[in-house]
């Protein structure tokens, strides 16, 4: 048995909770017990597939056996890693450019042939 947090092995059993047995990390003092993940990778994969191809999250959450708030926690967690990947990936623009081109735009506007 190891912490789901600091990945230690130094846990300690800690009463139970709806008859299961729980457990405290001796190390960072977090409290767990020894189910696993309710849903798997797979589900969390197709969950996002569906919310990017334009499934609604009550249909979803449905689909999956969830609620629809695990949905858009699934939703923000893969918001975060892809903002943090396009961190590392983009160079860092916050210093004014040496030289900036701009494309000549040319619009009309209709003023009223009338005046009051």
């Amino acid at each position: 048995m190891e912490c789901k947090k600091c990945k230690s092995e130094k846990v300690k059993r800690n009463g139970k909770r709806h008859n299961k047995q729980r457990y405290m990390c001796q190390e960072c003092g977090k409290t767990f017990n020894e189910t696993g993940a309710k849903y798997t990778e797979e589900d969390k994969k197709r969950a996002l597939m569906m919310y990017t191809n334009n499934c609604g999250v009550r249909k979803t959450a449905k689909f999956i056996g969830c609620s629809p708030t695990t949905i858009v926690n699934w939703v923000r967690e893969a918001k975060r890693k892809i903002d943090k990947e396009i961190e590392k990936s983009e160079p860092n623009y916050s210093e004014t450019p040496d030289i900036i081109e701009l494309d000549e735009i040319y619009t009309f506007v209709k003023k009223n042939e009338t005046e009051r």
